[in-house]
């Protein structure tokens, strides 16, 4: 008999699949061009006796209108695979801490809760309320951004149940967030930007404004070169990542493209041709913070983080804002979870 976690078996009988997990198999067949997952117990000749059934009943008609269902375990481990894939190792991390810490939830709280389709919004309200109870359970203060985070990613997950067909519905979607505290952590504000830029000369001007729209570095913004710019595409790759252009992001290129002879040259130079230093653009903006009243903390990172919080303003899933931004380890984005429509509470003078 077969043994050993993650085996995975093609039946020569038929074309559904038998995988095992543990010490238990599920099976795997297609019937109207979905795929469905059911458990088969630990017993690879009765889970494959049952596949064999299926299938058999599947030629013959008989469960064209079977509900796509999985179970709850099997699908985080399914979404696992996945997403070591798709993300870098530290947000896998945190991905599979979630996933972990809300089955833990589901076993020991509400083991009524079996397939994934059962994950209501009360099941989510409930896991919700049982984070705030063990935080506060350990005599720590409570910190609303770690809830929060764990919700973030929760719905990331859920979303993948979607994708593949198994909800059509994200019960994260209908619960709050936790209150935090608005910090001032020196984002601008767009009167702010306003303030600042009308003090700016090109081609400074320009850059500032590109980087407040794409979120990119300084160091990403002073080595762009056109061969990474798309238009057409409307994006630009740094990296290892692609960060979509908006509106004025796209005017600013368009308004430089055309003026441009040799297009693999860098999109900014200095009029002979020479790179911009990092240096001297914050000492530049820096000035027009302090003409605006503002500061800058001699940095230009206040550009890229209005990027990052109007991402989470617009209810951007967080792991595509970390792909945009090339923040890799979602928790480090979370010092922007503040801004979360509904998560924050009016700051403190």
């Amino acid at each position: 008999m077969p043994s050993g976690a993650g085996l995975f078996i093609l039946m020569k009988e038929c074309m559904g699949k038998i995988h095992q997990i543990g010490e238990e198999y599920y099976i795997e067949f297609t019937a109207r061009g979905l795929v469905y997952q059911q458990k088969a117990g630990n017993d690879f000749m009765n889970a494959q006796a049952l596949l064999q059934s299926i299938e058999e009943k599947i030629a013959n008609g008989e469960v064209m209108t079977q509900e796509r269902q999985i179970d709850l375990d099997i699908f985080l481990a399914e979404f696992l695979k996945y997403a070591r894939a798709q993300y870098h190792p530290a947000t896998v991390h945190r991905l599979k801490s979630t996933a972990d810490h809300f089955l833990g939830f589901i076993q020991t709280q509400r083991p009524d809760v079996k397939l994934l389709s059962q994950v209501t919004p009360r099941v989510i309200e409930d896991y919700k309320s049982y984070g705030v109870q063990m935080r506060l359970a350990k005599e720590n203060p409570l910190n609303p951004k770690i809830i929060n985070l764990t919700l973030l990613l929760l719905r990331e997950i859920l979303d993948y149940g979607i994708k593949t067909g198994f909800i059509n519905d994200n019960p994260t979607l209908h619960i709050s967030f936790l209150e935090m505290r608005l910090l001032n952590n020196n984002l601008l504000t767009d009167e702010d930007c306003a303030r600042v830029m009308s003090s700016v000369e090109q081609p400074y001007h320009d850059m500032f404004r590109l980087m407040r729209f794409t979120g990119l570095r300084p160091k990403e913004l002073t080595n762009l070169t056109w061969q990474q710019v798309n238009l057409n595409r409307q994006v630009i790759f740094v990296r290892v990542r692609e960060v979509p252009l908006m509106i004025p992001a796209i005017k600013i290129l368009q308004a430089l493209f055309v003026k441009v002879i040799d297009h693999k040259s860098l999109v900014f130079t200095h009029p002979g041709g020479e790179r911009f230093e990092v240096r001297l653009m914050q000492a530049v903006f820096t000035d027009a913070c302090s003409k605006a009243g503002l500061s800058s903390h001699g940095s230009l990172m206040p550009l890229r983080h209005i990027f990052i919080k109007k991402l989470f303003e617009k209810r951007v899933p967080v792991l595509s804002i970390g792909k945009m931004s090339g923040i890799f380890d979602v928790a480090k984005l979370m010092r922007f979870a503040q801004y979360i429509p509904g998560a924050s509470l009016e700051s403190e003078c």
